[in-house]
Parts: structure tokens; C-alpha cells; sequence
């Protein structure tokens, strides 16, 4: 029997956790030598006398000024920032986070020792250097009255309470070797991509004294000039003001007034300079420029390459397993929803709705593929990959198996796919210009059917017959949407309704009736502000639903119906004779006429109802179907048997049962099983139509398979043994559809009449909202989900039954997608899917299993992947098709030809923010990828300054400012704002703990936000 047969080729092992041995000949792998890599990725770099200090694969490292192999010195979590040496050069201070903050860390250059914790606060600190008495000067916006804009602080590297610098705002800064000047800029963008920026916020250096607070910018530059650094009397900065416009260095002299370009690097901008006193005190810059480290030597002018070896293991760089579904953009519902379809991380994934295997159908770290839908006919999945560099529209065999075929060659933006029309032979895709294609699956002849004015992405519906497409498209001035038909056979486009209002999302029924579509028309409930005074006002859910009759056969579905008595009406009651006597009396003189045509009509109704009658008696002489004619599904049990695990003893059973006029009875059936399918030919089939007994016997490979079972309605059922095997089960299958019947349902051609289309519009009964999603399941019951934000409730309206009304499917959806056969849906709901029925009750309770979407990603493979497709997206995307003059693709070959030299994911983020940064435009960011996790612990905040108090009695940190906010403003009411504390109160414990004066008072509100607190205070300095 041909299912059982295909249940033997496709069984499977399961597999089970162990070990095994192996042997490996051949020698170890040998020990090898370090890398030198792009210097992009050594940031931040430091130099003192004999050492050089960066960053790299956020850790700290050093190396000897000369160059040479470097050492690792600290590797806390997260990206280590700003390293420097202290004016010893024997401790350096940095940017890091052991415990839970990014705080200032002080650590020894040499020999071992442990990294000390400076500051607490929870604000970042951004450092920039020791100060010439040996302080800490940082910038960050505890002071600043705004979050974004920073004040300047100097702390002792000992802990303590840092001190204000008397300046209103800083951030990139530097004193001067006397003390008495600060070189600063009042706010920075270094950290930005914005590259030759020319804007309101370009910064200038400034220089206040610290004495008599007397202040003069010493840089006008329109662009930027940053990053102050003193040595002797001069002051030596970044700036892009020279013809390349590329950072280099610069120097002012105080003496004179004087500006002078030092470098003149014309490809990459210098990147984070940082001075230091050279071999002999004539001061030396190191920085980062492209692929090298340079020393600066401020005597001569010499600049230098340093050579540096980084050694050791790059575990970041191996393939390691993933959970892909964490990372979910995109998917479909298969056919008849007994799977989906997955696009996840730039990977095809094919999972089952309930009980199944879980595939990766692409596997390709280097490559992306985006967007899959899933055919009609259940063969096929499409989706986009980037394999060729540009995204091209693929196609692969659903369940795995089969070659995967490229259909486009032609990609040259970015692409949507948007789905399969019914018929499966054609692909309807869209692209970022608007535009809307139609792909030709088997001649891959590609048709543009229209393009959006305003570029945007619309749903497009196709119709039962596979003839039409209906979608909306941006009216020319107030950008509405108007809907629009297309006729797949001839080409022509035709506008069904006025830009009077927005309307969109026209969807085709299954039945050839009614267009759907979504209206917003609705503008009787205003929303005004309740501020008094305040006229404005604002309309919400301002959407209906409409339903269009396709032409003008299709019945009005609310017609009114009248209840009457029935009765018979008088001529009903007049015998022939009378009725001919009031016919010969309403037509006098006719009698020779009938005479003369005397038996013509009769003969002429005679052949009528004689053809008439042939063609029922040619009906009547065609012999009954078949009753196993047709397609039959459900399921068969008792596998475990065989040897299969018992969470696959049943599986699904499909059988099509083909009967010849003869009465031979020839068909297939097809087994899926832990996610695998086959389908075979039936073995012999003898069938009792009396009693309704079938037997399907079969013997393939040695083995004989028997079937016996009854047919009773629409249900096929009965039990199966293996004979050789001794294994036996039961099986039961019901009728799906005939052959004839989907046939016949697939030749019924939509018809549409166009004239006054719009004008045959009826609004449904619904109360108007927001709605998007519309779908028609396999009741011809309109879908659609009523939105409320971003998440919303799948619901159901039937137009032949208005008096249910709008009936509830699913709660709490963000999307979803129906089945071909309208039966399933697939939605989402932010923390996971689940697949449902088309019908009102449905739940989330039982969502798609995605324990198994795990895969190996090779770092390298998938980071050149990301690079390309982030430059493409700058490409496709940017508001002008010159990119602001950039040879765009002289920067992806510049660039590009870093990232092997990537060895962790924020090393390619930083490229991908540079190549975005060389398209001078501001707010165009990049964050997000693997990056190394960081611990996080809260620091709770009194809503208080600090001071250090000092009386004869002792010292101990002081409140010197209580934060309450006006009268009036109650939510800014802080923690000390109703208690019994006052500002001059010395604060001398914390849940009992003593505050000690050496250490930042933050440091005893560690993991203290928002729990509740005893404070010990006094107006003396000390517990009495």
C-alpha cells in the first residue's frame, strides 16, 4: 500500500544525546602567530612616555610606544572608552563597567592589580583626561538642568564628590599645564556619524580662565574643530577645515593667535587624538587615521606609522548556535495552515502549526533572504536573497526538498514581496519606488502594473480567478489613496473610486460578489483638547468598511423582506375552457390566425422541452459519481509500532481517489510525518458500494501493507497492518472536495461591471475605527483587524448575516495572514504566533512551536552581509539619488575592505556608522546587532546636590540643594520634598550605613531606586 510506503522512505531517526569517540590523525594545529589588524579597530588611543593604550574588541590593551606585540589589560563587560595615562604615566584612567554602570575605573599600567571604581552616579560619564594636578576631568549632565547637554567636573582619582568646573556647559575639554586655562568645547559630536557637518551644533574651542573667569573662543571655523589637547602654550585640536575637509590636526598658539594645519591626511579623518609627552618632552600625538596607529612628533613634525601585533584566541570570531527566534521580521501561512513560514535573521524557516520538524530551508550566514510567502497549491516558497549582491526573487520546494530556482536577475533596489496569486502561477512584488510587478513564475517575464506617487508599499488583493488585482494608489495633491482594478489579460488599469476620501486596502471575496475596502469618512465625533481655552481638536477612527458589488447580478444581501399570507389569486381558480373563452374575448378576429399557425407554437415549445428534456435525460443516463470519488484527509495512528517515537504515532493521511467509467479506482495518497512528505501511487483497491467495505492492499520491498476500512458519509475509516512487521493501527480520512468540484470552482471567471462602481458602495454596519488587514476566509466572511495602536482584535462580519454583526476571531494581534484555502490564519502577536481558525472564539494558547530555530551563524560571513546591506539601504533610501555628491561606491570598497579585520559586532557597526557619516547628513544613526552584554545595576537619586559641610566637629557630605519643583507642579516632587530633611543637613547614613567623604555618595544608592530607604541625618557632621 503506497502510503506505507512512503511512510518507510521518509522515516526518520531520533536522535539521542551522547557521545562518541573519533580519532584524528596528523600533528595539532600550530600555534599561530598574532594578526596585525585595520587600525579602525584599535579606538581611543593614549600615549605616555613608553606606552601606547587603545581599545580593542572592547577591551583595554597596551603596547610599547615603539610597537610591537601588545598585552591585554582589562576586559570588563561591554566596551572599555577614552583611555589615559596620568601625568606619571603609571595608572591610567578609562571608561568602563564591572559592577553594573559605566563609570571612571583607575587601573596600573604594570603588574597586576584591580581596576578601582571612581565614580557612581547612573549618568555616563564621558572622560577626556587627567588634569595636571593629577584630577579626573569628565563631562556628563548631572548639573546641567538637560539631558543632552553635558557640564564639566573634576574628581580626585581616590573617589570622592566630583567638583564643578565654573563654566554653564562642556565636554570634550583639557587644563593647561599651569591650571589657570580651560581649553573646552561647550558641546560635542564626535561621537556622532555626522561627518563635515556645518550646522548649528559645528563646535568651537573656547578658552575661560579659571582665575578671573574671563572667556574667548579661539576657532570660528563653520565646520568642526574638537578635541582640545595643551602642550606648553599651545593648544593643538581636530578640525576639518582644511581643503580635503577631512579631521586632521591643527594647532592654535596663545601667544600669537596663530591657527596651522600639522597633518594632512586627504582619505580618512583622524580619529580620537590624544597627546602625550614623547621620548624627550618635546610632546608627541597619537591617533588613528584608516589602516594605521601614527605618532606625531610635535618637534619635527614626523609622523610615524606604530606597528601592532595583537596575540591570542578570537573566540567572537567562531560560528555559534543562535536563536532565531528571537529574531522574526516576516512570514506566511502555508496553504492549508498546517505550517509556517518564517523569515528570520536573513534565514527561511519552515515550522509546523502544531507537531512537525522545524526546518532552516536556506542556511546561508552570508547571504540574506527576506520576505517569503508561501503558494496556493502548497509547492512552493518564495522569498528575496541578496546572493548576487541585489535582491532577486527565488523560489524553493516547500518541504525542503527539490532545487531552489532564481526567477529575477534584474534587482536594483529594495524589494517586497507580497504574494502568489490563486492560481500559483504568478508573483506580485513591490519596490521601495512604489512601483507594483507582476512576476510570471513559469516564463519569468515581468509586467510593471503600476507606481504609488508617494512611493509607498500598498496590499494588493487578488481576485478568486486569478484575473484581477485591486489595490490603492496616492492621488496627485492631498495624497489620498485611491482604489484601482487591474486586468492581468489585457493590462488596463482602471481608478473605481474619487480621492474625495482615503480609501485602501481593496480585498476580493472568494465568491466573485464583492470588493472590499476601507474608507476613512468618518469625521462625526471630533476629539478636542480638554485644556480650556484650547480649540483644537483632533478625529480619531475615522475609518468604515464598504462592500462593492462587482456588477449588477450579485443580490442585494439586505433586501427587505415582507411576511404575507399566501393565497390563490382568482384566475388561478378558472378552468382551461374559461380561461380560453377570456382569451378569445380579449382577441377577436385572431381564430384564423390560430387556425392558419394551428400546432406551429405547439411544435415550437414541443422541441424546446424536447431539447430540454434531452439534455436532463443525457444528465440522467450519466452514470451516479462515485462516492469515493475525490480527495479525502485526516489522519493515521498506531506508527509507534513501527518504532517511532510516541509523540509521532499519528500522523496526516491524504488520499485522491480517482474512479474510471469502468469502475477501476486509481489514485494516490500521501503521509507527512515528523515533517517530512511523500506521496505514491494506491496498490489494488476493491470496493463493496452495497456495504461500503474498501480493502487498499499493497507490497513493495518484501513488505505487504493492507488497508481495510468502511465508508459512512463522508468518512472513510477502518484499521492497517503491516503483515511482516506485525505492526497494526487505525486510520480515518473525510471527504475535502472533489476533483470536479475545485475544478469547476477554479473556472468561474470574476466579472466586473465599472460603470458606477462607487456609486453601488454599501457601508457595513460596523462602528467606524481603525482598520487594516483585510482577508476573506473560506465562508466568504470578511476578516480585518480593528486597531488600537499597534496591537489590535482580529474580527469577523458576514454581509449575508447582519444581524450578528462584527463577531470577535482573536485578541490581541499586531498581523496576520490567511490560508489559501481561507480556512487558517497566521497571526502574531509580539510574543509569538499561532495558528487559528478563520472563524470567531480563537485564542494564543497554543502558539507555533519555536523551540527549534536553532542554527550556526559564521560571524564573518553574516557581518560582510550586514555591511553590503546597509550600504544598499543608504543607497535605495536617501532622500537624493546623488548621495550628496559621494562616490558611494568608492566608499563600500574602502570601507568594505575592513571588515575581515572586524573581530567583534560593535567593530562593524562602527564601520557601518562611518560609511554613513561620509554622506554628511545629520540624525542618520546605526545602533543595535550582537553587541557584548553589559550587567546593569540602578542607582537610587535623592533628587539632591551634595557638597562637602566642614565644622569644627568634622566634615561629612552635606545636602546643599533640595530639588522640589514649583507649587504647582506635583509630579516633580522628589524624595526628600515631604520629609523631615533640610538643605544644610549633613547626610551621614544610608540603611545604617556610614557615608565616608572619600567616596562618591552615590555609591550608597547602589540597586536603591525605588525601594524604600532610611537615611540617618543631622545638622551635625556626626551620628550623635
Amino acid at each position: 500500500m503506497s502510503h506505507m510506503s512512503a511512510f518507510r522512505s521518509v522515516i526518520s531517526l531520533t536522535l539521542v544525546c551522547g557521545c562518541l569517540g573519533s580519532t584524528v590523525s596528523g600533528a595539532g594545529a600550530a600555534q599561530q602567530e598574532g594578526i596585525r589588524p585595520d587600525a579602525t579597530m584599535l579606538r581611543f588611543p593614549d600615549v605616555s612616555e613608553k606606552y601606547i593604550v587603545f581599545v580593542y574588541a572592547n577591551d583595554l590593551w597596551r603596547v610599547d610606544r615603539a610597537g610591537g606585540v601588545a598585552v591585554k589589560l582589562a576586559s570588563p563587560p561591554g566596551q572599555e572608552q577614552f583611555p589615559r595615562f596620568d601625568p606619571t604615566g603609571k595608572t591610567i584612567a578609562f571608561v568602563g563597567n564591572y559592577e553594573g554602570g559605566r563609570d571612571i575605573y583607575t587601573l596600573p599600567v604594570e603588574g597586576a592589580g584591580e581596576a578601582f571604581r571612581v565614580t557612581y552616579h547612573p549618568l555616563r560619564e564621558q572622560f577626556n583626561d587627567w588634569t595636571p594636578d593629577g584630577k579626573l576631568l569628565f563631562a556628563d549632565s548631572r548639573q546641567s538642568g538637560l539631558n543632552r547637554q553635558s557640564k564639566l567636573f573634576v574628581v580626585d582619582p581616590h573617589g570622592g564628590l566630583p567638583q564643578p568646573l565654573p563654566v554653564p556647559y562642556g565636554t570634550r575639554a583639557a587644563i593647561s599645564p599651569d591650571g589657570e586655562w580651560l581649553a573646552y568645547t561647550p558641546y560635542s559630536r564626535d561621537s556622532r556619524t555626522w561627518k563635515r557637518y556645518r550646522g548649528g551644533m559645528a563646535s568651537d574651542i573656547w578658552l575661560f580662565n579659571l582665575k578671573d573667569y574671563s572667556a574667548k573662543r579661539i576657532t570660528d571655523w563653520e565646520g568642526t574643530d574638537s578635541l582640545p589637547m595643551w602642550h606648553g602654550d599651545k593648544i593643538y585640536y581636530a578640525s576639518d577645515e582644511g581643503p580635503n575637509h577631512r579631521l586632521n590636526i591643527w594647532v592654535y598658539d596663545t601667544k600669537s593667535g596663530k591657527h596651522e594645519q600639522v597633518t594632512h591626511f586627504s582619505t580618512f579623518d583622524i580619529k580620537w587624538p590624544s597627546i602625550g609627552p614623547g621620548p624627550k618632552g618635546h610632546g608627541e600625538i597619537v591617533l588613528q587615521n584608516g589602516s594605521k596607529i601614527f605618532l606625531v612628533d610635535l618637534l619635527s613634525g614626523k609622523i610615524s606609522p606604530v606597528d601592532i601585533v595583537i596575540p591570542g584566541d578570537r573566540p567572537t570570531l567562531r560560528p555559534h548556535d543562535v536563536d532565531f527566534s528571537k529574531y522574526i521580521q516576516n512570514g506566511d501561512i502555508s496553504a492549508t495552515g498546517k505550517r509556517v513560514v518564517l523569515e528570520a535573521r536573513g534565514e527561511i524557516w519552515s515550522l509546523p502549526a502544531k507537531k512537525g520538524i522545524t526546518r532552516n530551508l536556506t542556511r546561508t550566514s552570508g547571504v540574506a533572504e527576506r520576505n517569503p510567502i508561501w503558494s496556493p497549491d502548497g509547492k512552493w516558497i518564495a522569498y528575496l536573497s541578496d546572493k548576487t549582491g541585489e535582491y532577486e526573487i527565488y523560489i524553493t520546494q516547500s518541504d525542503g526538498r527539490g532545487e531552489t530556482e532564481q526567477l529575477t536577475d534584474n534587482g536594483t533596489c529594495y524589494r517586497y514581496l507580497v504574494n502568489w496569486s490563486p492560481d500559483s502561477e504568478y508573483i506580485c512584488f513591490e519596490d521601495k519606488t512604489g512601483s507594483i510587478y507582476l512576476l510570471d513564475v513559469d516564463s519569468r517575464e515581468i509586467t510593471e502594473v503600476a507606481r504609488d506617487l508617494g512611493a509607498e508599499q500598498r496590499p494588493v488583493s487578488w481576485s478568486s480567478d486569478s484575473k484581477w488585482l485591486a489595490f490603492s494608489l496616492t492621488s496627485r495633491g492631498d495624497r489620498y489613496g485611491v482604489v484601482n482594478i487591474y486586468n492581468v489579460e489585457t493590462g488596463e488599469l482602471t481608478p473605481v473610486t474619487s480621492p474625495m476620501f482615503d480609501t485602501r486596502e481593496p480585498t476580493f471575496d472568494r465568491e466573485g460578489n464583492y470588493l472590499y475596502m476601507v474608507s476613512s469618512r468618518h469625521f462625526a465625533s471630533p476629539e478636542y483638547s480638554t485644556i480650556p481655552a484650547d480649540t483644537t481638536f483632533v478625529y480619531r477612527d475615522t475609518d468604515v468598511l464598504l462592500a462593492v458589488p462587482l456588477n449588477g447580478d450579485v443580490e442585494d444581501p439586505w433586501k427587505i423582506e415582507v411576511d404575507e399570507e399566501e393565497f390563490k389569486s382568482e384566475s388561478a381558480d378558472k378552468s382551461e375552457e374559461e380561461k380560453a373563452e377570456d382569451n378569445s374575448e380579449d382577441n377577436p378576429g385572431n381564430e384564423a390566425d390560430d387556425s392558419s399557425n394551428e400546432g406551429e407554437p405547439e411544435k415550437a415549445d414541443s422541441a424546446e422541452n424536447s431539447s430540454d428534456d434531452e439534455n436532463n435525460n443525457a444528465d440522467a443516463d450519466l452514470p451516479p459519481a462515485n462516492p469515493l470519488q475525490g480527495r479525502w484527509e485526516g489522519t493515521i495512528s498506531g506508527l509507534s509500532a513501527m518504532g517511532l517515537p510516541a509523540e509521532f504515532d499519528s500522523a496526516s493521511l491524504i488520499i485522491n481517489i480517482e474512479v474510471a467509467e469502468d469502475g477501476t479506482i486509481t489514485g494516490t495518497s500521501t503521509l507527512e510525518i515528523m515533517g517530512q512528505s511523500q506521496s505514491d501511487d494506491l496498490g489494488e483497491v476493491t470496493f463493496n458500494e452495497e456495504t461500503g467495505e474498501i480493502t487498499i492492499r499493497d507490497e513493495k520491498d518484501g513488505m505487504t501493507s493492507i488497508m481495510h476500512g468502511k465508508l459512512e458519509g463522508d468518512t472513510l475509516s477502518g484499521t492497517w497492518e503491516v503483515v511482516e512487521m506485525n505492526a497494526s493501527g487505525t486510520w480515518s480520512v473525510t471527504r475535502v472536495a472533489s476533483e470536479e468540484e475545485e475544478s469547476k470552482e477554479e473556472k468561474e471567471e470574476v466579472t466586473i461591471d465599472f460603470e458606477g462602481f462607487e456609486a453601488r458602495a454599501i457601508m457595513l454596519p460596523v462602528s467606524p475605527g481603525s482598520f487594516t488587514d483585510l482577508h476573506v476566509n473560506n465562508k466568504n466572511q470578511l476578516l480585518y483587524i480593528r486597531r488600537d495602536g499597534r496591537m489590535g482584535a482580529i474580527k469577523l462580519f458576514d454581509i449575508t448575516d447582519r444581524d450578528s454583526g462584527e463577531r470577535n476571531v482573536l485578541s490581541g494581534a499586531m498581523t496576520y495572514n490567511i490560508s489559501a484555502d481561507g480556512k487558517k490564519l497566521g497571526a502574531a502577536n509580539g510574543r509569538g504566533f499561532a495558528v487559528v481558525n478563520a472563524a470567531p472564539g480563537q485564542s494564543f494558547s497554543k502558539p507555533v512551536p519555536m523551540d527549534l530555530m536553532h542554527s550556526k551563524v559564521d560571524p564573518r560571513e553574516e557581518w560582510r552581509q550586514i555591511f553590503n546591506d546597509a550600504w544598499r539601504i543608504q543607497r535605495d533610501f536617501f532622500y537624493v539619488a546623488n548621495m550628496h555628491g559621494v562616490d558611494w561606491e568608492g566608499i563600500r570598497e574602502r570601507y568594505g575592505a575592513m571588515i575581515d579585520d572586524c573581530v567583534i559586532r560593535e567593530d562593524l557597526s562602527y564601520l557601518i556608522g562611518e560609511i554613513i557619516g561620509e554622506i554628511n547628513v545629520g540624525h542618520a544613526y546605526y545602533f543595535g546587532g550582537d553587541v557584548e552584554h553589559q550587567p546593569f545595576s540602578n542607582v537610587g537619586m535623592l533628587g539632591c546636590d551634595f557638597e562637602i559641610g566642614e565644622t569644627d566637629e568634622g566634615k561629612a557630605y552635606r545636602i546643599s540643594r533640595i530639588y522640589h519643583g514649583a507649587d504647582w507642579d506635583v509630579d516633580a516632587r522628589g524624595p526628600l520634598s515631604r520629609k523631615d530633611v533640610h538643605e544644610g543637613d549633613f547626610l551621614l547614613e544610608v540603611n545604617g550605613i556610614p557615608l565616608d567623604i572619600n567616596t562618591s555618595p552615590w555609591a550608597a544608592f547602589l540597586d536603591l531606586a525605588g525601594e524604600i530607604t532610611e537615611l540617618t541625618v543631622s545638622e551635625k557632621p556626626f551620628v550623635d
